[in-house]
Order: C-alpha cells, then structure tokens, then sequence
C-alpha cells in the first residue's frame, strides 16, 4: 500500500509551521539578519507552496545548514537542466517556477543512496 508522502508531509509543515515561524521571528542578530529576507518573502506570499519554501528555508537556516545545498529553485528552467541536478542528489527540495508567477510547485525528492559495485 502507498503511502501519500507528500500530502503527509505538507500536512505536518502546515501543522507546525506556526511554531517554526515564532522560533525563526525570535532569533537575534546575524540569524536575524539572514533570516530576514526569507521572512519579508513569507509575508508577502499569498501561495501556500511560497509560504511553505519560506519556512522550509529558515528552518534550514537555524539549524546551521546551507540553504543552496538543500534547496534548488528553477525559474522558467528547462527539463534538461532539472535533470541533470536530480542525478546529482541523495535529497534536495525543488522549487519550480515561472518569472512573474508567484506560485511555485514545490517537490521533495528523497532518491535512496547509490550502492557502490562491489
């Protein structure tokens, strides 16, 4: 039987994302500043998959971690050039979109570890 990930996995964001939110407005100094953009952004937004790639980014963010190596945003992309980024990750967030659409579709892929030949 499958399992829907994906809508489980939003549906846990849009359940905590009320606390992420309150954790990442408390934050102080170069945090703060860091994560002001990415908080001007969720204000902003009126898409709930901009709002979700917000909070996924300040999470990232205060945990220490680097945002571009866990998060790959296309605009107007072509397929070719997504594909060639899949075959390079283990787990990254894809955000794609189009320039001047504020909505954004939002993909997490887990690809399971390559096994080395033996």
């Amino acid at each position: 039987m499958a399992l829907p990930l994906e809508a489980k996995f939003f549906a846990q964001l849009d359940k905590h994302s009320t606390a992420l939110l309150a954790l990442a407005r408390e934050k102080g100094g170069k945090m703060r500043e860091k994560l002001a953009p990415i908080m001007h952004t969720y204000d902003q937004a009126e898409d709930i998959h901009m709002k979700r790639t917000s909070i996924l980014k300040a999470l990232i963010i205060i945990i220490g971690e680097d945002v571009s190596n866990l998060i790959k945003e296309y605009v107007d992309c072509q397929e070719d050039d997504l594909q060639g980024d899949l075959e390079l990750v283990t787990m990254a967030v894809f955000s794609i979109g189009s320039a001047g659409v504020r909505c954004s579709l939002l993909v997490i892929l887990v690809l399971p570890l390559k096994e080395s030949d033996s």
